[in-house]
């Protein structure tokens, strides 16, 4: 069968300040699943780029997977396109505390609890509702979460290099042109032919761009443009970080980082010292950068299942 699959199904949830959430699952209708996992997108992505990873988690670990898509990406931004958003949806806290801690609560995670994937912005969100729905999270998998720390343990030259990078995103985002792809094809290859893609799974960068572009609208000057506009993905840049306290999280935390420049990458220094700090397992991708999800599917759902196994204490044949 194919890597990626169509989502089992997508329903709405209205969450903080009457903002429509789309929210995508992914199941095996025959099987009762084995375990829920809670997949938290990065900034100016959508949760159906992360489908590989989805369909292996559902293929084998009988998992159903919960995706949002996060305010002003993905599906969500069409949902509320054209009505005016509160200016708190741009704050990570505000989406972990306000957004994701609500939408577990309308779908009653708590019941069994989950394994919460987050990436990047992702995974600062994943911790932070770990912090405050200790009953939800069972474990954490976060792949260079973009998290601020205690001054013992984060120095300012990592302070500094966090809010540097966080200004160059955001002006980056802020100067893109969101001009239109003919087709998704179209798109693909031109997304193919950029550095920061090259390294992608064929069936990742496939997904980013069949789910991430305005393809369905009847709107001709939208077509084919990215559904999380420019502007929005520069304010959410300067939503976070979320200044996390291990001292509240009383699940497994797995970190996970890339290795290419690592001793450059201020995301990664911070998962180590977190590590460190915690005693938290750290796992590095030696080949992956700060797209590791998508540039290594296989290794992600590896570490989803360890984790899952760690904190359901399932059977190993089952999962």
């Amino acid at each position: 069968g194919n890597a990626w699959m169509d989502a089992w199904r997508t329903t709405t949830h209205e969450v903080c300040g009457g903002c429509r959430l789309a929210v995508h699952e992914y199941a095996n209708d025959d099987t009762a699943p084995h375990v829920t996992v809670l997949l938290l997108h990065a900034t100016g992505f959508h949760a159906r780029a992360y489908e590989v990873i989805a369909a292996k988690l559902v293929r084998e670990c009988r998992a159903r997977v919960v995706a949002p898509d996060l305010p002003f990406h993905g599906e969500t931004a069409v949902l509320n396109d054209g009505v005016e958003q509160a200016d708190a949806l741009y704050s990570w806290k505000n989406i972990a505390d306000r957004v994701v801690a609500p939408l577990c609560d309308a779908l009653r995670l708590d019941e069994r609890g989950v394994v919460v994937f987050g990436h990047s912005m992702g995974g600062a969100v994943g911790h932070r509702l770990a912090e405050i729905r200790p009953r939800v999270v069972r474990s954490l998998v976060a792949f260079e979460p973009i998290i601020r720390q205690d001054v013992e343990v984060e120095t300012v030259e990592l302070r500094v290099a966090f809010e540097a990078q966080r200004d160059i995103l955001s002006s980056t985002a802020q100067r893109r042109k969101n001009s239109p792809h003919e087709t998704v094809q179209g798109a693909f290859e031109a997304h193919r032919g950029r550095a920061i893609f090259a390294a992608w799974h064929d069936d990742c960068l496939l997904a980013y761009v069949k789910y991430g572009f305005h393809w369905e609208t009847a709107v001709q000057s939208l077509r084919g443009t990215l559904l999380c506009e420019p502007a929005n993905e520069a304010r959410m840049y300067q939503g976070g970080p979320i200044h996390v306290h291990p001292t509240n999280v009383h699940c497994p935390v797995m970190m996970l980082i890339g290795g290419l420049r690592r001793a450059q990458r201020p995301e990664c220094i911070s998962a180590e010292k977190y590590c460190v700090h915690t005693g938290s397992s750290l796992v590095i991708m030696p080949n992956a950068s700060h797209f590791g999800p998508f540039e290594d599917p296989n290794a992600i759902c590896e570490c989803v299942r360890r984790s899952a196994m760690q904190s359901y204490q399932m059977c190993n044949s089952k999962l």
